[in-house]
């Protein structure tokens, strides 16, 4: 739902509310509310108030019956306390400061608005402890106070709020504990204590008396002890998240009774015990019980649960089968069972009634076949199924799957063809011979690039169709639809014959002519080695180009070297008088191509050369020969990305996987390395940015390269999902070089927003827009004060972040806020 019709709801809710309102003089309130933005520093964004007209008029001010009862001064740039004249509005009933710089300890002064119904200062730079006598906002019915430095205890008085709807307080520095009072709340529907660093606490029985409690999350809050089967009575409860703590013993039974319950999030904790085996849940969408100590079997009632789309169990104890009905879910998107006990055949028809995007069983003792129709929906991105006992050949659908960006087979016993549907691509090169090897039921490779002889084993009527429109191919045997590869070798040896007859005729003629014809040869040597040489040379354009191979070859100069590496070096090379330059990356100099660093090299002018976007420089041609590969790239004066994310670190600016560059006056230009992840599809949006821009940030605060993971097979980015999947401390992944006292809260949130920047469903990453704002928050700009500690604790939510600012008017909270925590 969008922010205004949200706000506009809250309006009607707003003038809805009973209350009588207290004569106040019109221009008694406009007095107020000019002094007050005097007071509050003159905001350059409430300057639309002024003496001429009607406060009733003017943005961000609410009346009822003409009295002015409510003020949005959300996200103003306010740096100033609150002044004690807004309690001179005597019918305020609603205020909202959130997302501004506002010092402090708790506005006490605001015990003064006894009208005062909803009050919002989330995300601002309140330090201290919540006063005890908090009591006296005795009409309060919502509370944000989220995303501040608050400290100390939540006092046991804030359970006296009898008329509390919502009480949010997560992500601030309170390092004591929450009272049991709060089960006092009898009219409480929402209610956040997530990513604060309590004292290690039970979840009190009280909180089971909260019947009208329909959220309630305590993720990453230091919980111990057993979850209490009261929580069972909150008969209204939709969203319950309690993962990421140190809870231990049972699952609740009569959780899975609550007939509203949507989202159930457990993962990460020490729970044991069995799975509760009666469900009567039947709206769960979402279940995650993930990296527990859960044992027994997946009940039989979870295919009872129409509306689930993600069921997440991995890494427990689990053994038994998976219940055949959990492959018959229509809704089911993702379902990830690996490192467990688990054994029996999979469900047959997973994938055929649902559009399943992942499935990952990895780590089991499966047997049988893989499902056949895992790809039915087209959207299928991961099909993870290595280390089991399954057997028989890999599913055909399997070949034909599009959005497949991941295949792990591996340690089973597969047999059989394999499918295999390459076709409409821009494959070049010869077709290597140990695909010959390969039992192949089906093998398109027909719109491609193409050349050179196709294997012995693909020479017959069976593959007639399987090349087409791949020009440079040919066959040894003339009965396929290609050039027979005798003629193609006959007529180069005519060429070859005619090249060497006019070789040894300039040979003869060399000998005959006079000293002077010899010296004028001698004089013009080089000339010939450098024609010679460049004939050698194939260029490849992919911008219009004014320069020649000529002009670029003969500027390969120690003179003109940037930067070098272990896999080539970097020139600066003029192309005009006009001082117009070039970047040119030469690759494999004096030495013969092998296999990897040919596939490497094929992979980036692929990627590149086809590319068109403003934040990826621009790959204007590709030169190459048998032994060296040279890359032209337009040159940025502000050198490499990869040189100012790591200096001094690299042996040169650029790196294999990140030849990017800073733009002079405007946004970094990613490098190109995250594109591989895309490369099989054509589709370049802001998703990818957004992907890129967070492989950025984790090199930043990590110290790390784009390809540094655990092994060579492994990104920074699967790295720390890794690290944070494990339960590893962040400052463990941070980089050791800068990492200071000071910084520790600014490095961990750039390390968070880069994880959810890169998670591995696009769907499920922010936009920019939301990226740039939490990175302006986290910066002293707009003349404002540097941000203590713990306001950078925002960035772990970014997926919910813009539904947690708390304003009931428009941020409630996001169903997705655990999605940093699946993709593991």
């Amino acid at each position: 739902m969008s922010e205004l019709p949200l706000l506009l709801l809250s309006i009607l809710v707003l003038v809805s509310l009973p209350f009588k309102v207290i004569s106040q003089d019109v221009n008694a309130e406009k007095t107020i509310l000019l002094n007050l933005i005097q007071q509050l520093g003159n905001p350059s964004s409430i300057q639309s108030w002024n003496s001429s007209s009607s406060p009733c008029e003017w943005p961000d001010v609410y009346c009822v019956e003409g009295a002015v009862t409510g003020l949005d001064l959300g996200n103003k740039n306010i740096t100033q306390i609150i002044p004690a004249s807004v309690c001179d509005l005597k019918n305020l009933t609603y205020l909202n400061l959130n997302w501004n710089y506002i010092p402090g300890g708790f506005p006490k002064l605001l015990y003064n608005c006894k009208k005062l119904e909803e009050l919002d200062l989330s995300q601002n730079y309140f330090v201290g402890p919540i006063p005890d006598d908090i009591d006296r906002l005795s009409s309060l019915r919502y509370l944000y106070l989220q995303g501040n430095n608050f400290t100390g205890n939540i006092p046991p008085q804030i359970g006296n709020l009898t008329e509390l709807r919502t009480l949010f307080l997560h992500q601030n520095q309170f390092n004591g504990t929450f009272p049991k009072e709060i089960g006092k709340l009898s009219n409480l529907e929402e209610m956040a204590l997530a990513y604060i660093n309590f004292v290690p606490s039970s979840i009190p029985v009280e909180f089971g008396q909260l019947k009208k409690l329909r959220f309630l999350w305590m993720k990453l809050a230091n919980l111990i002890g057993e979850i209490p089967e009261s929580l069972s009575n909150l008969t209204s409860l939709v969203h319950l998240d309690l993962a990421g703590n140190d809870l231990e013993g049972k699952i609740p039974g009569g959780l899975f009774l609550l007939k509203n319950l949507t989202k159930l999030y457990l993962f990460k904790n020490k729970l044991s015990g069995e799975i509760p085996q009666i469900v009567e849940t039947l709206n769960l969408a979402e279940i995650d019980l993930a990296m527990n100590h859960l044992n027994g079997s997946i009940t039989e009632d979870f295919g009872k649960l129409k509306k689930l789309q993600l069921l997440s169990l991995f890494e427990n104890h689990l053994s038994g089968e998976v219940p055949a009905s959990i492959g018959l879910l229509p809704e089911l998107r993702a379902f990830k069972v690996f490192t467990n006990n688990l054994s029996g055949v999979l469900p047959p028809k997973m994938g055929l009634y649902s559009t399943l995007e992942e499935f990952d069983v990895s780590t089991n003792q499966f047997s049988g076949r893989l499902p056949e129709n895992l790809c039915a929906g087209g959207v299928l991105q991961g099909a993870v199924a290595s280390e089991n006992n399954l057997s028989g050949q890999v599913p055909q659908s399997l070949g034909n799957c599009n959005s497949l960006r991941t295949v792990q087979l591996y340690s089973n016993n597969f047999s059989g063809e394999i499918p295999a549907d390459l076709s409409q691509n821009h494959f070049s090169g010869e077709i290597p011979p140990e695909f010959g090897q390969l039992k192949l039921v089906v093998l398109n490779l027909s719109s491609n690039n193409l050349s050179g002889k196709i294997p012995d084993q693909f020479d017959n009527l069976a593959y007639d169709n399987s090349f087409l429109e791949n020009y440079k191919l040919c066959a040894v045997n003339p009965i396929l639809n290609l050039p027979d590869c005798h003629t193609k070798l006959r007529d180069s040896e005519k060429f070859s014959s005619k090249i060497l007859s006019l070789i040894l005729f300039l040979t003869v003629t060399i000998f005959l002519v006079t000293i002077i014809v010899t010296l004028f040869m001698v004089r013009d040597c080089p000339r010939g080695k450098q024609k010679r040489d460049l004939a050698s040379w194939k260029l490849t354009s992919f911008q219009r180009l004014d320069f020649t191979e000529a002009n670029i070859l003969a500027s390969l100069t120690e003179n003109n070297l940037i930067g070098s590496g272990g896999s080539g070096k970097v020139y600066r090379i003029a192309i005009n008088r006009a001082d117009d330059f070039v970047a040119v990356k030469r690759i494999w100099s004096n030495e013969e191509m092998d296999q990897k660093l040919e596939k490497e090299f094929l992979a980036e002018v692929q990627i590149l050369g086809t590319i068109r976007h403003a934040n990826i420089v621009k790959l204007m041609c590709c030169i190459s020969s048998e032994k060296s590969k040279l890359l032209v790239y337009e040159y940025m004066e502000n050198h490499s990305l990869d040189r100012w994310l790591h200096g001094k670190k690299r042996s040169s600016s650029m790196g294999a996987s990140s030849f990017g560059y800073i733009a002079p006056g405007k946004s970094i230009r990613q490098p190109h390395s995250a594109l591989s992840k895309y490369a099989y599809t054509t589709k370049v949006n802001e998703k990818i940015d957004v992907y890129s821009f967070g492989v950025v940030l984790l090199e930043l605060a990590t110290g790390r390269e784009p390809n540094s993971g655990d092994d060579e097979d492994t990104s920074l980015a699967e790295w720390a999902w890794r690290q944070f999947g494990q339960g590893k401390p962040v400052s463990n992944c941070l980089d050791q070089e800068i990492k200071e006292p000071c910084f520790l809260q600014e490095m961990t949130a750039v390390f968070n927003l880069g994880l959810v920047c890169t998670h591995s469903l696009p769907s499920n990453r922010p936009s920019m827009k939301d990226v740039l704002e939490i990175l302006r928050r986290c910066s002293p700009d707009n003349n404002a004060e540097k941000r203590t500690v713990s306001e950078f604790d925002i960035v772990p939510l970014l997926g919910s972040v813009t539904c947690l600012s708390s304003n009931r008017r428009s941020n409630r909270l996001s169903d997705d806020d655990d999605d940093l925590v699946y993709s593991v």
